[in-house]
């Protein structure tokens, strides 16, 4: 099994968890790097068709709200992990790489990005449904604001998505 494809599967199962769409994890990315990313581009990462920068698994990390070494962990049934040109690491190899000087834990408490889209997602398909402003939809509004301020260190009312 290739790193590349090691990072895809990842990636395809953290997105397909959080119910995000190709493509909206494909703006995400786009804004952490400052450059369009596309639905194909996640596509091909997905696949383990493509390379990656570490700016780019940092942005991954980042907006599906797990740690880069998360991305890179072989799945139990990899012997091996293939870099470059053929060369491979076994398990306990990539393993001790990723984790072998401790690695920060997981927060619980972190909100990406996606869920955030997917909070705000919700407040709008409810006020759709109902026909009209709710207290509920309000809430939700009021907390994604609150938490995209916290994220970009604005306060609150300066929020405008």
């Amino acid at each position: 099994m290739k790193i590349e494809e090691v990072v895809g599967q990842h990636i395809a199962h953290a997105r397909e968890k959080s119910g995000a769409s190709q493509q909206d994890l494909a703006d995400e990315i786009g804004k952490r790097l400052g450059r369009p990313w596309t639905r194909q581009a996640v596509w091909a990462a997905e696949k383990g068709r493509r390379a990656f920068t570490a700016a780019e698994l940092v942005a991954f990390a980042l907006v599906l709200g797990v740690p880069v070494s998360h991305l890179l962990t072989p799945p139990a049934e990899a012997a091996s992990v293939e870099l470059l040109d053929g060369q491979s690491l076994d398990r306990e190899e990539i393993t001790f790489a990723l984790h072998a000087f401790g690695r920060e834990p997981v927060r619980s408490e972190a909100i990406t990005p996606m869920v955030l889209m997917k909070v705000q997602s919700i407040a709008r398909e409810l006020r759709a449904r109902v026909g009209h402003d709710t207290a509920a939809a309000r809430d939700l509004e009021d907390f994604y604001a609150r938490m995209m301020s916290s994220m970009r260190g604005l306060p609150a009312d300066e929020v405008t998505e």
